[in-house]
């Protein structure tokens, strides 16, 4: 098991990220976050873990500067392709 810090007072909607690395194993987030930290937890002993943890800023700036996840494209970005480069030599 593995504890681990991260900042929750100015984050939220955590989504949490596991890759094993170099074995076979199966990894999971035994806890959610909670008191700035989290654990992982897996099938097998001296298993490296990679991970990552986002989350959706709560502070002013950041509620004030959201970033877009996807546009809506108009019907001119649309319908106005890229013209063919042409084959390969």
């Amino acid at each position: 098991m593995l504890r681990r810090q991260v900042r929750q007072a100015l984050n939220r909607d955590f989504r949490y990220q596991l890759t094993v690395i170099g074995t076979f194993a199966q990894a999971i987030v035994a806890t959610k976050i909670s008191g700035n930290r989290f654990t992982i937890k897996t099938n097998a002993t001296n298993v490296e873990v990679s991970w990552q943890v986002t989350g959706i800023r709560k502070d002013a700036y950041g509620n004030k500067h959201r970033i877009s996840v996807e546009e809506v494209k108009s019907e001119q970005a649309i319908n106005n392709k890229r013209p063919s480069r042409g084959p390969v030599r």
